[in-house]
């Protein structure tokens, strides 16, 4: 990577000078348009044949590891492999000296995030939808699963045109060398699917959930769970139902409930049975005359200006593609970018996010240089970018990693400190809203670091005495649970042996009567209780047919302690007739 590279190919474009570039020969670099992952995207000229292309360059600071250049050249192969008209096309892929590159075709004409923006109805953006399916149709035919399907990796070769791109962390279903491990999440927060989430195997099925989350933003203008850091919404996408849409949305719940199912069984086959049953269910909306995005302030298509879409778009002249964007995201958007940018200022601040920090102290005669470890950077780097994306669990890691080997790292120390921040807000959220598995996930993060914040000790107290009281209240539960079944267990031994109300203790009345007490709406309790006042208001009924009106009485009051709903009127008596205890005893 050069200061100032000048590419001297003997081509007439060769004397393009551009900051910061990379010198790859048989290209001429004119700008940097974009930053993924863990590379540079140009916009540059292959002279081969005369061409205008992206050529992605993966960040120097990096290839001193090989599984970083490794991964890179996977992930150009994975595309290149990949012939369909909606999946980018890659025409080169090599390596110069320690600069990683592929270069593939230009697109200009923005994202879908852009177009779902600037939609008004989701119709028009179902064409687009249908061909992305097709292209994800194809690639699992082909046994690859994407893994990162969301609507910022749906780029515009031009209207109408989509193309499927940033193949960084898809994976060969079935392959024995599986570069991610059981275990290891990886893809984007908002759009992984739950078994992701959980860092569990996935086939094609994830990449449908994803698509579907990435319907469910066509119609809504926002994702099913925002709210939270990215291990919350992950575990919003294990554990949260699939959200219930509002009235004008109703007649698409039954398509989202499966589109979004949480067991990969109970999804779509393929992405085009999904896009065939959205359309379908777009229609009945239409049909009953409803309109989607109503009352939504993130989708006003007249206040937004358009993105140009052009084949060979003037830099001279055309608007700078960062501008036109910003000017045309929903607010939720910017209020993301905002934190992004908070967290890179913190990063920053922390004087060693990446080695090239290192790299621009000034070495001053007579002193000796400073100490650089390239895996500290690396993981340094890894950490900065995960916290940008918002996977504080995994930034959380890359730092631990660094203290093991130097624990007076500064900027790993003040990295955990902030992390503890989110960590015990969350907690403490968790707690006030009796979820304690998610507050089980922020404690567990912060049992893990040790940086002395105030309110930490405090947080994972709370956890811990709410934990016990909880097992405590189970403990109790149990134990009712078991005598209540043991009670009910002796009230029917009681009730087969003619036990009704006799002896006393060991009836069945009584026992029936306990487990009531115990557990008021316990129906085997109620039931019994039930079946004995019949008995009794039967006998009450006997005697009194064959006129024995003090016996009657006697059995009927019997029946009013087991069946309190019973009246005077379910009798006929002559005249209220109070027996005495004798009358009452010998009743029994």
């Amino acid at each position: 990577m050069a200061g100032v590279g000048i590419l001297n190919t003997g081509n007439e474009h060769s004397r393009i000078i551009v900051e910061n570039s990379p010198q790859i020969p048989g290209y001429t670099i004119h700008e940097q348009i974009g930053r993924g992952g863990m590379a540079y995207v140009y916009r540059a000229l292959q002279h081969n044949f005369d061409a205008e292309v992206a050529v992605k360059v993966l960040d120097p600071r990096l290839t001193a590891d090989p599984q970083f250049g490794e991964r890179f050249i996977r992930e150009a192969r994975i595309m290149r492999s990949l012939k369909h008209p909606h999946v980018a096309a890659v025409y080169d892929v090599g390596q110069h000296g320690n600069i990683y590159y592929l270069s593939m075709e230009y697109l200009p004409g923005g994202s879908l995030k852009e177009l779902v923006d600037q939609a008004g109805h989701p119709g028009e953006v179902l064409p687009v939808l249908a061909k992305v399916a097709e292209a994800l149709d194809y690639a699992h035919s082909m046994d690859f699963v994407h893994r990162d399907i969301k609507p910022e990796n749906i780029l515009m070769r031009g209207p109408g045109d989509p193309v499927i791109s940033d193949f960084g962390i898809a994976r060969v279903l079935n392959s024995e060398g599986d570069h991610t491990k059981t275990g290891t999440v990886m893809g984007s927060p908002h759009y992984m699917s739950p078994e992701q989430a959980l860092g569990q195997p996935v086939d094609h099925r994830s990449d449908i959930y994803s698509f579907g989350v990435l319907c469910y933003f066509a119609v809504c203008a926002d994702v099913p769970y925002s709210e939270g850091s990215a291990v919350t919404i992950g575990i919003r996408h294990v554990r949260d139902p699939v959200p219930t849409l509002p009235a004008q949305y109703a007649p698409m719940q039954s398509f989202v409930n499966r589109a979004l199912a949480k067991r990969p069984a109970d999804r779509f086959h393929s992405c085009t049975d999904l896009v065939d049953d959205f359309v379908k269910h777009l229609a009945l909306v239409e049909s009953q005359g409803m309109g989607l995005h109503s009352g939504s302030d993130t989708i006003v298509a007249a206040a937004r200006p358009a993105v140009p879409v052009a084949s060979s778009p003037d830099p001279g002249t055309a608007p700078q593609r960062s501008d036109v964007v910003a000017a045309s995201r929903p607010q939720s958007q910017r209020k993301n970018l905002y934190r992004m940018a908070v967290l890179g200022l913190l990063l920053l601040t922390l004087g060693a996010v990446s080695a090239g920090v290192y790299l621009l102290w000034e070495r001053k005669a007579g002193v000796p240089e400073v100490a650089f470890n390239l895996e500290t950077q690396r993981q340094l780097l890894r950490a900065g970018e995960f916290l940008e994306s918002g996977d504080v669990a995994r930034a959380l890691d890359e730092f631990l990693a660094v203290v093991a080997k130097e624990p007076d790292n500064q900027a790993a120390q003040k990295g955990m400190v902030h992390i503890a921040g989110i960590f015990q807000r969350e907690a403490s959220t968790a707690l006030a809203n009796n979820d304690l598995d998610a507050a089980a996930v922020s404690v567990a993060a912060l049992q893990r670091i040790d940086t002395g914040l105030p309110g930490v000790e405090e947080v994972i107290v709370a956890y811990a005495e709410k934990v016990a009281a909880l097992e405590r209240e189970q403990r109790t539960q149990e134990a009712s649970s078991a005598m209540i079944a043991s009670l009910l267990q002796e009230a029917a031994l009681a009730e087969q042996q003619q036990q009704l109300i006799s002896p006393p203790g060991e009836n069945a009345f009584e026992k029936y009567s306990q487990v009531a007490t115990l557990d008021p709406g316990n129906t085997d309790a109620a039931s019994g209780l039930r079946r004995l006042g019949d008995h009794y208001l039967q006998l009450a009924k006997d005697h009194q047919l064959a006129g024995d009106n003090i016996s009657a009485k006697a059995n009927f009051n019997i029946a009013r302690k087991m069946s309190p709903e019973l009246t005077e009127q379910d009798m006929e008596f002559d005249a209220p007739i109070q027996p005495t205890e004798e009358q009452f005893e010998s009743a029994k």
